[in-house]
């Protein structure tokens, strides 16, 4: 009898199960659930047993979607996830417990139009947004409330993703620039963020 866990969160893990029940549980993110995120898991059962597998924990929230459970922690430090066993017989078994550590999630990087912070612009869209360079594969959506920049003591600022105010003092650039933008954000974990990107800004053509 074999059974595989599959756990995604933004990664995978798996549970094996052979004949004598034991399992293994890996993945690469170091047995760390987000809070705020949709943390899946999905059990995929390869026996031809007529069995059911459920999934519980302390700490946490516990919802099936689309074939996955969607975990997502509450404010402690830690959850304990159970896997059970239910076979027709009536026979109830824990077959696996495991402690992940809870964090909250990472901080986001800005883009100017498709460019993340460090990077150089030129005739770039003017629109700011926020995502993953390093944990590319979190599928997570933050939201840009404002924004604000400073040059030669002149402060430029706006609402939501628009940095079209800036447009005027870029076009007068006529050498590379270095100019950086400070934005609050939201995510999905309800935690408001401020963070800085820079840009190395070549001058128009033209």
């Amino acid at each position: 009898m074999k059974i595989i866990l599959t756990i995604a969160l933004a990664f995978v893990a798996s549970i094996s199960i052979g004949q004598t029940s034991s399992v293994a549980i890996e993945n690469m993110e170091e047995n760390i659930l987000f809070r705020g995120y949709q943390n899946k898991i999905k059990i995929t059962s390869h026996t031809e047993e007529d069995c059911a597998y459920r999934l519980s924990g302390t700490n946490v929230s516990i919802t099936v979607k689309d074939g996955y459970f969607i975990v997502k922690p509450g404010q402690g430090k830690t959850v304990d996830l159970t896997v059970t066993e239910k076979c027709m017989d009536g026979n109830a078994t824990v077959v696996r417990k495991k402690e992940y550590r809870v964090k909250n999630l990472p901080t986001p990087t800005l883009h100017w139009g498709w460019t993340p912070a460090g990077k150089a612009v030129e005739n770039q869209k003017p629109e700011l947004s926020c995502s993953y360079v390093d944990y590319f594969q979190l599928d997570v959506k933050f939201t840009v409330d404002s924004w604000e920049a400073e040059y030669n003591g002149k402060t430029y600022s706006g609402e939501g993703t628009d940095i079209s105010p800036i447009n005027e003092l870029i076009q007068t650039f006529t050498e590379l620039e270095e100019l950086t933008i400070t934005a609050s954000i939201q995510g999905p974990d309800g935690i408001t963020r401020k963070i800085d990107g820079t840009w190395f800004i070549r001058p128009a053509n033209n």
